[in-house]
């Protein structure tokens, strides 16, 4: 290998989809214009694997594509919820993976 590391984090679909969601509305389409239902169906459930490095993937391409390397010594996979229930425990364990010496004793 080449040395590189790689945190990987997963979320609910459901906070992934509301999230990309208010994070459009305002900037490609008004508020109002496009209901979550529609936007859900027309656009963040049909968008599958990339054709070309330019394409985004979809969500559950992205995450079908790390899940067999979930066990690798270089990758690190976290969720999201568990970022925020425990964030201390999440960074000493990021720290750990990284290899950053332990930073209580900086």
């Amino acid at each position: 290998g080449n040395g590189s590391r790689h945190i990987v984090v997963y979320r609910n679909p459901l906070d992934v989809c509301l999230s990309f969601f208010k994070f459009f509305e305002g900037w490609f389409f008004g508020p109002g214009e496009v209901s979550l239902d529609a936007f859900a169906r027309a656009f963040w459930l049909r968008r599958g694997e990339p054709s070309s490095e330019l394409e985004n993937a979809s969500f559950f391409h992205h995450l079908l594509s790390w899940w067999p390397h979930r066990h690798d010594e270089s990758v690190l996979l976290l969720f999201f919820e568990d970022l925020k229930r425990d964030l201390a425990g999440s960074v000493d364990r990021i720290a750990k993976f990284i290899g950053t010496p332990d930073y209580d004793d900086a």
